[in-house]
């Protein structure tokens, strides 16, 4: 047997797969025959159902706790018997929690006796060291040396635990590769079956046994020397046609046209025969073969875009940022001015729509007694750093949401705070006329005196609709009373924080108009997260008053199931007419999932009426007092803190920059037609019930630019070979497309770039045809002209002093070749001469790299490391 600690891999494996324990429900006992106490979603709502969550689909977010430290956990498999060949066992985060599933004993059982000597696999101990933060301490792929007979498979915890009461667990998988190999086989490789068994001229159940899910098996025909003729639902333009057999000689063609068959492992073959417009085919089967399936798909994808506009004002894809990286803790850290040009540089690349700046009031506050008497420093040290974020927006043509209100240092708290809350530095301010003065002349320095117009939106702190009594390991950043102590219904409106917000925002509203600002400035909130029925109660709250304080709405999403989107999106919609966006979202999910991705979140918000999205987080931070800790991650920045690693940017970055930079702010929506998705089951996690949703291969998306121009973004899953890509648009007159793309295998190790421009395409009579690749695409076609991009070759040089280097860069999708260079930070540490940079003596520097009579703002940063 080998057991394998690899996080990494053994995600990759089971994203692609399916458990055989998907949609069944595990028996959890304590060895006295008691249920242990099992609570779900992070320890919020107690039950039993959480135990499907276990069988849910792979993620980080969904899990359990058990609170026991001696049960046993026991899965069905099969109705009878089946060749098992490997057990998974995802843990959750890296944390303390993680101890008690380091040792456990797993079953299996060919029959219902599962805990038993006789059934016992293996004894685990893990012998990774355990390291907090680190997943492959907590994830385990036990794989067997030969197919193990089980219908009944468990395991057994039996050792306490030395940190706390309860057992973390995500994710239960056991799967077989027979299973894998002949029920999946063919939906992995060519997508959706056209065919019914009444397409195939064959007596009923032969042919409901030709167009069942499983290529290879016990189900199949016997045939010798044969013909079946097949009927096409339509004519197709471009398809292909398969067939699944097993037998040693036979040969298979279609409309007389032979092809190999390849022989996909032992004695199972597959013949396949591409065509175009037909819309019947005659198979021969010459020799004596076991007939598993006959299948039908089409190569070819249409997308049809119509005039309809879906969102009128879309506000893009945007992101939230943390204007802390120049404030005292980041710097001691080692960030420095030339690293912000690099930061610079990288927001000017990819450009999000707009940016949502978290702001604590008490970085202009100078004590209580000036903030009473309305006397505020807008020239402190954490001030400027906020106008070097701004001064980037406005430079690079970003909106900004201004988050007014989060945190609150601890020398403020006893004034700013209200009494008694539970934590005071995430207290709501305890003035709120004040603190609807203080916004109003911050939104007024900002604007009017220092010509940040770009500063449109005002939202107020974050998440208040979270409900402590419900939450009692995150509390919110928005306490307005003590905790209660009663326990009223899950869904009950939190009417304490939502009466205290509102009034708050009425308030801030009022003194915005004495500032005369009322025109240049909308309000958004209340940045809510929760349960899809919380959501729904504040919106429908807001929308009651003939006056809305609100302009939008918005929303808090992290995605760990395909189908939530829809459903958030449906609730919203039926509330009333105000417009929603999703000022904070990433997805759950761990690698590449086709439906578990940043792409597939991003085009579900644009199908469901969602008038905008914005990533958490833009870039990796470190925070400044009071929330002292870091935010770099892989999946959640674009990329990491430039003073932990600056030479690359994270694989986010590539599934999302097309999508910020070719969309831009205040654009239209139009409404696009796929091809017909098949029909899929998924658990979901608010109901707890198996519900149906569409599994397609292909999602796409449509938009109006405000200057006029067209875009048309296709996501297409992998497949086997390239497909004919056809887009019908509501113009029929010549229009030039530019096409972009990004896979899955984006290189990292390039300096950071937007995907050029591959090719241009001609549209005729209001059609778009093209090939797309078999592998996973994200691809745009915009008559946008292409960004003008020059990247340096080396973005990073290492120089020792007296050292040498000369800067070399290409030139992409532009005309211009004039290039001028100068030191962007660091002049007495460098010699600019031309192209050679020079070391003088140690330090951080950076060269500004631009490509002149460029219409862009089209530059690049080297950074120089002078050791």
């Amino acid at each position: 047997m080998t057991i394998i600690n690899d996080s990494n891999r053994i995600m990759a494996y089971i994203q692609e797969s399916e458990s055989l324990i998907a949609e069944k429900k595990a028996i959890c006992k304590k060895s006295n025959g008691e249920l242990p106490l099992i609570k779900g979603c992070g320890g919020t709502v107690e039950g039993e159902d959480f135990l499907y969550d276990l069988t849910d689909e792979p993620g980080v977010t969904p899990h359990i706790d058990i609170v026991s430290t001696d049960f046993t956990l026991g899965y069905e498999i099969a109705e009878n018997p089946v060749s098992v060949d490997r057990f998974v066992l995802i843990g959750f985060g890296g944390s303390g929690h993680e101890y008690a599933m380091r040792e456990f004993d797993l079953y299996g059982s060919s029959d219902d006796n599962l805990f038993s000597d006789n059934h016992l696999l293996c004894r685990y101990r893990c012998s990774v060291p355990f390291r907090p933060g680190a997943r492959d301490t907590s994830d385990v792929m036990f794989i067997f040396d030969q197919p193990i007979r089980l219908k009944t498979i468990g395991i057994k915890i039996f050792k306490e635990n030395p940190t706390d009461d309860c057992m973390r667990l995500s994710f239960i998988g056991v799967y077989s590769d027979e299973l894998e190999r002949t029920a999946h086989f063919l939906g992995k490789r060519y997508g959706k079956n056209l065919l019914g068994p009444e397409k195939i001229a064959l007596p009923a159940e032969q042919a409901k046994i030709l167009t069942d899910a499983h290529a290879f098996g016990t189900r199949y025909i016997d045939v010798e020397d044969s013909q079946v003729t097949i009927t096409l639902p339509r004519k197709l333009s471009s398809g292909v046609c398969y067939v699944a057999y097993q037998g040693d000689g036979v040969t298979v063609t279609a409309n007389h046209s032979p092809t190999e068959a390849e022989e996909v492992f032992g004695n199972c073959f597959l013949a396949e025969f591409p065509f175009n417009n037909q819309d019947q085919i005659t198979l021969n089967i010459s020799g004596k073969a076991k007939l598993s399936q006959i299948g039908v798909s089409e190569t070819a994808r249409e997308i049809t875009v119509t005039d309809k506009v879906l969102v009128d004002d879309f506000y893009g894809i945007g992101a939230c940022a943390l204007p802390m990286a120049l404030m005292d803790r980041s710097v001691e850290q080692g960030y420095n001015e030339a690293l912000w040009q690099e930061e610079r540089r990288r927001t000017n690349l990819c450009r999000p729509s707009v940016i949502r700046l978290w702001f604590q009031p008490d970085w202009f506050i100078i004590d209580r007694d000036a903030y009473y008497r309305h006397e505020y420093d807008f020239d402190s040290p954490r001030m400027k750093a906020v106008y070097a974020y701004l001064d980037s927006y406005r430079d690079a043509g970003v909106e900004v949401e201004m988050n007014y209100g989060w945190k609150v240092d601890p020398e403020n708290q006893e004034w700013f705070s209200i009494p008694g809350v539970r934590s005071l530095r995430e207290s709501a301010p305890a003035d709120l006329d004040e603190f609807a003065i203080s916004c109003a002349a911050f939104m007024s320095e900002l604007i009017v005196k220092r010509g940040y117009t770009n500063v449109k939106y005002l939202s107020f702190y974050n998440e208040p609709c979270s409900r402590d009594v419900y939450t009692p390991h995150w509390i919110g950043d928005f306490l307005v009373t003590p905790s209660a102590e009663r326990r009223e219904p899950k869904d009950t409106i939190a009417w304490e924080k939502f009466n205290y917000w509102k009034e708050m925002a009425l308030k801030t509203k009022e003194a915005l108009r004495r500032a005369g600002l009322q025109d240049k400035v909308k309000m958004w909130g209340a940045e809510c997260a929760g349960t899809d029925s919380t959501l729904q109660l504040w919106k429908a709250e807001f929308e009651k008053d003939s006056q809305p304080v609100l302009d939008m709405y918005t929303v808090h999403r992290y995605h760990h199931s395909p189908h939530e989107i829809d459903d958030l999106g449906k609730r919203l919609r039926a509330t009333g007419s105000m417009p929603f966006l999703a000022t904070e979202f990433a997805t759950t999910s761990l690698g590449k999932d086709w439906e578990h991705s940043n792409p597939e979140m991003v085009l579900s918000f644009i199908k469901n009426g969602f008038s905008g999205a914005f990533l958490w987080i833009f870039s990796g931070i470190t925070m400044t007092s009071p929330a002292r800790f870091n935010i770099d991650s892989d999946n959640e920045n674009m990329w990491h803190s430039l003073h932990i690693n600056c030479e690359r940017v994270n694989q986010i970055f590539y599934e999302l920059c097309l999508f910020m930079r070719y969309i831009p702010v205040h654009s239209k929506v139009l409404t696009v037609k796929t091809p017909q998705a098949q029909k899929k089951r998924s658990f979901c996690q608010e109901t707890r019930q198996w519900i149906e949703m569409e599994d397609t291969d292909i999602r796409a998306a449509a938009f109006v630019t405000p200057k006029g121009d067209t875009l048309v973004v296709a996501e297409t899953r992998q497949c086997k070979s390239e497909r004919e890509l056809v887009i019908r648009l509501p113009q029929k007159e010549p229009l030039t497309f530019h096409k972009f793309s990004v896979g899955y295998c984006s290189d990292l190790d390039e300096p950071p770039h937007i995907p050029y421009c591959e090719k241009e395409i001609r549209t005729e009579d209001g059609v778009l045809r093209d090939s797309i690749r078999c592998d996973y695409a994200l691809t745009f076609y915009t008559t946008e002209k292409p960004y003008e991009q020059l990247i340096c070759d080396k973005g990073v040089v290492g120089l020792s002093v007296g050292e040498t280097h000369t800067i070399t860069y290409q030139l992409h999708d532009t005309a211009c070749s004039a290039v001028s260079m100068s030191v962007a930070a660091g002049e007495e540490l460098i010699e600019l001469n031309g192209p050679v940079v020079t070391a003088k003596k140690g330090g951080y520097a950076a060269v500004k790299v631009t490509l002149d009579d460029c219409e862009q703002n089209c530059y690049d940063i080297v950074l120089i490391k002078i050791q």
